[in-house]
C-alpha cells in the first residue's frame, strides 16, 4: 500500500512538470532543486502490481446544445380611451320659505232652527154626503154585504174630479220604477183603518196583497184591483164598469206596459168588507188628521 502511494506521488510530480514544459516556458533555473530519483533507485525491487486493469477510456456524451427558444412578441395593447364622466353638480337644495301661520278667524257656529215640517199642499177635501160614523161598541156581528168598502188610503177621486163618484174612496200614487216594497193603509168606510196592502215591485214588476185585522171579512169574489195611468184616464170607479182592467192579488204584472204608460200610477184597491166597528187592531181614520195629509203630500208628486 505505501508503494501505491509512492507511484501516485510521482506521478502526479510528472503531471505538473510535463505541461510546463511543453508549453515552451523558460526553465526557471531553480538552484538547488534536486532531481528526482528514478522510482526504481528509490524503491529497488519494486515488483509489478499485478491484477490493476486498464482504465477505459471515457467518453463524455456529447452534451445538446440548447436552442434558446424564440421570444414572444406580445402585441401591443392599443390605448383604451376612457370616456369622460360628466361631474354631476349637485342641485342645491331648495329652501322653502317658512309659511307664517295663519289664524283663521273664529266662524261662528250657527245654531240650526228647527225644521219645520210642512205637510204639502192640503187638498181641499169636500165634505162626505154622510156623517163619518164613530166607532161603538156592539155585540152583535154585522152580515157580509152590509155595504162596506176598503180601498187603499191617498186622496179621495172626488178631489180631483167630481163626475167619478160622491163616495170616500181613495186611490195610492205609486212609482214602480222604485224597486222595493211598499205598504199603504187599507181604510173601510172612510172611518177605520181595517188593514194593509203591500205591493213588492222589481224591474218594473208589480204584486199586490193585502193583509187585514183578525176579525175583517173580505168578499174575496167582488175584490178588486186595477191600475190607472193618471187621474184623467180613471173611466169609473165603480167595479161593475171596470171588469175589463180586474187584475188579481198576488199575481205578478208589468204594470207599465200593460198599461202603455210611464212608472207612475194610480193603484186603486175596491174590496167589499163586513167587521165589527170594536174590532181590536182596528185604528181611527179622518181625512182630517194631520198625519194622513202629510203623507198624502208625499204622494201627489208621484202622480202625472
Amino acid at each position: 500500500m505505501k508503494r501505491f502511494k509512492v507511484i501516485l506521488l510521482v506521478l502526479l510530480i510528472l503531471s505538473l512538470s510535463v505541461p510546463l514544459i511543453a508549453s515552451g516556458l523558460p526553465d526557471l533555473g531553480l538552484p538547488g532543486l534536486p532531481d528526482l530519483p528514478d522510482p526504481g533507485d528509490v524503491l529497488p525491487g519494486l515488483p509489478d502490481l499485478p491484477g490493476i486493469p486498464d482504465v477505459p477510456d471515457i467518453t463524455i456524451p456529447k452534451i445538446p446544445i440548447i436552442t434558446p427558444t424564440p421570444e414572444l412578441k406580445i402585441p401591443k395593447i392599443p390605448d383604451i380611451t376612457v370616456p369622460k364622466i360628466p361631474i354631476i353638480t349637485p342641485t342645491p337644495e331648495l329652501k322653502i320659505p317658512k309659511i307664517p301661520d295663519i289664524t283663521l278667524p273664529k266662524i261662528p257656529i250657527i245654531t240650526p232652527t228647527p225644521e219645520l215640517k210642512i205637510p204639502g199642499p192640503i187638498i181641499p177635501i169636500p165634505r162626505l154626503p154622510f156623517p163619518l160614523p164613530k166607532p161603538k161598541p156592539t155585540d152583535k156581528p154585522e152580515a157580509a154585504g152590509s155595504g162596506r168598502i176598503m180601498t187603499s188610503e191617498g186622496p179621495p177621486f172626488m178631489a180631483f174630479r167630481d163626475n167619478l163618484t160622491e163616495e170616500w174612496w181613495m186611490f195610492t200614487p205609486m212609482d214602480l220604477s222604485l224597486d222595493g216594497e211598499h205598504r199603504f193603509p187599507l181604510v173601510g168606510d172612510g172611518n177605520q183603518v181595517v188593514g194593509e196592502a203591500k205591493v213588492v215591485v222589481q224591474s218594473g214588476m208589480a204584486v199586490v196583497t193585502y193583509l187585514v185585522v183578525s176579525g175583517v171579512k173580505v168578499d174575496q169574489e167582488n175584490a178588486f184591483l186595477t191600475f190607472f195611468p193618471d187621474i184623467g184616464a180613471v173611466p169609473s170607479v165603480l167595479p161593475k164598469d171596470l171588469m175589463g182592467t180586474k187584475l188579481k192579488f198576488g199575481m205578478p204584472y208589468a204594470v207599465a206596459s200593460w198599461l202603455g204608460s210611464d212608472q207612475k200610477v194610480l193603484l186603486y184597491i175596491n174590496c167589499p168588507v163586513s167587521y165589527k166597528t170594536n174590532l181590536a187592531g182596528l185604528a181611527p181614520f179622518s181625512f182630517e188628521d194631520p198625519a194622513y195629509l202629510t203623507r198624502v203630500s208625499e204622494l201627489l208628486p208621484l202622480m202625472d
